[in-house]
């Protein structure tokens, strides 16, 4: 059975500094710190679009759990880096939402990248469930798109 992808591509940005806490001795940002980056992104994404992941959970007694994530580490970031998170909502497909994300530094140049899919996961359950019908509908409307499908 196929699977119906929805592609989205649209994007958000949002910077941040890199801060002492978030770097090793050598004042380059530990790795593990860019699936933070990520989450930023994803969160203030859907913030921009009046989604809020209190609300998911509070209201809808929904959690986005990450299954799965790539990345791709181009050049370091460094402390004090004013960093540039652009995350793109790629596609819903079935029961998945993807975002990628670019990190880029002042100079513009990129840093790193990475690919993040998740699912809803109902908190009463904690089992994943399709994508609600209300966040496909708000995601539509922001873009004011028609439905690509593939």
């Amino acid at each position: 059975m196929q699977r119906e992808r929805i592609l989205i591509k649209q994007s958000h940005t949002i910077t941040t500094r890199v801060r002492y806490s978030e770097t090793d001795r050598m004042g380059v940002v530990y790795y593990g710190n860019y699936a933070t980056f990520y989450e930023i992104g994803r969160v203030e994404f859907l913030r921009s679009l009046g989604v809020r992941y209190r609300d998911l959970e509070d209201i809808h007694q929904l959690a986005l759990a990450v299954v799965s994530m790539e990345t791709k580490y181009v050049r370091p970031a460094l402390y004090d880096d004013l960093l540039t998170i652009e995350t793109t909502l790629q596609h819903l497909e079935g029961k998945y939402v993807v975002f990628y994300t670019e990190i880029r530094n002042e100079a513009k140049q990129l840093l790193n990248t990475g690919r993040v899919k998740l699912c809803f996961v109902s908190r009463d359950l904690f089992r994943s469930v399709p994508i609600p019908d209300f966040f496909t509908a708000i995601i539509l409307k922001a873009f004011d798109q028609p439905l690509e499908k593939i």
